[in-house]
C-alpha cells in the first residue's frame, strides 16, 4: 500500500498521467480481488447449485461426441460446474473434463457374484472382478 500511495502522489501531478493510471489499475485489481465470489464448481450433490441431477459424484458415464476424447470413453463424475452447466469428469489418467449432459450416458456397474456372467454392453466390472475371455471368439 505504501508503494500505491507513492504512485498516487506522483500521479496527482498533471504532467504525470502514466503513474496515475497505474495507481488506478492497481486499486481496481485490489478491489476486484476483495469482492467475495462463490466458486463456479460444486462437489455437493445436495446443494441447490447442482442443478442437473442426472449424475452424482462417483457415477461412471460413457462420453460420446467430444472432439478430443474417443467415443464411449468411461469417466467418473466428480463435480458440477453450475455457471457453464457442465459435469466435471475425471478419466483414468486423472485428467479433468467438462462435458454437457447431452454427451453422456449412464453406465451400470454389475454386481459381483460367485457365478460367471456375461458383461452386458454399457456396463462395467467393479474393482476386484475377474475376467474370463474366450480368445478364439473374441
Amino acid at each position: 500500500l505504501e508503494r500505491n500511495a507513492h504512485l498516487c502522489a506522483l500521479g496527482s501531478h498533471p504532467s504525470s498521467l502514466q503513474p496515475m493510471l497505474l495507481c488506478l489499475c492497481q486499486l481496481l485489481v485490489v478491489f476486484e480481488m476483495s469482492q467475495a465470489q462463490s466458486p463456479p464448481i460444486t462437489t455437493d450433490w445436495n446443494s441447490n447449485l447442482w442443478q442437473d441431477r442426472t449424475y452424482k459424484p462417483g457415477d461412471k458415464v460413457l462420453v460420446s461426441n467430444v472432439s478430443n476424447l474417443p467415443n464411449d470413453s468411461v469417466l467418473v463424475c466428480v463435480a458440477y460446474d453450475y455457471d457453464n452447466k457442465l459435469f466435471v469428469l475425471r478419466d483414468g489418467a486423472a485428467k479433468i473434463w467438462g462435458v454437457s449432459s447431452e454427451k453422456l450416458r449412464p453406465i451400470a456397474e454389475i454386481q459381483l457374484t460367485s457365478e460367471w456372467a456375461v458383461v452386458p454392453p454399457d456396463a462395467s466390472v467393479p474393482a476386484g472382478g475377474e475376467y474370463k475371455i474366450d480368445v478364439t471368439t473374441g
